[in-house]
């Protein structure tokens, strides 16, 4: 068995594992559903109203650290102002290091990735 294939079957192993995991949890879960639905509707015009509230807030306190420029803090709180990213064209500046090459001495390359990808 080659890695891919031993990757595979330890991939299939662990979603084996996580359905009988799922199946179990929502046989225990159905013994509380209903409950659990009633503490939600319970609930759930406070956790909006609360969450609303927050939302509303929490522009203006960004905004406010970012006109200050400094952190604003409380002993549970710290809105910290951050600058914005630098970014580059590297389309063009790849370009203009054809032309003037001592520009590719600043030129960092991270290391490689992968990804992977599960056919659908």
């Amino acid at each position: 068995m080659n890695i891919l294939e031993e990757y595979i079957s330890a991939c299939d192993h662990q979603s084996l594992i996580r359905s009988e995991y799922e199946a179990a949890r929502q046989t225990v879960l159905k013994t509380v559903e209903q409950d659990l639905a009633d503490i939600a509707a319970e609930f759930e015009p406070s956790m909006q109203s609360a969450a609303a509230l927050v939302a509303a807030l929490e522009p203006g306190l960004r905004d406010m650290a970012i006109k200050v420029g400094e952190t604003i803090k409380n002993e549970r709180v710290s809105i910290i102002p951050v600058a914005g990213r630098v970014t580059w064209d590297t389309k063009a500046l790849d370009g203009y290091a054809v032309a003037n090459p001592a520009v590719e001495r600043f030129r960092k390359v991270g290391e490689p990735t992968t990804q992977i990808r599960w056919a659908k």
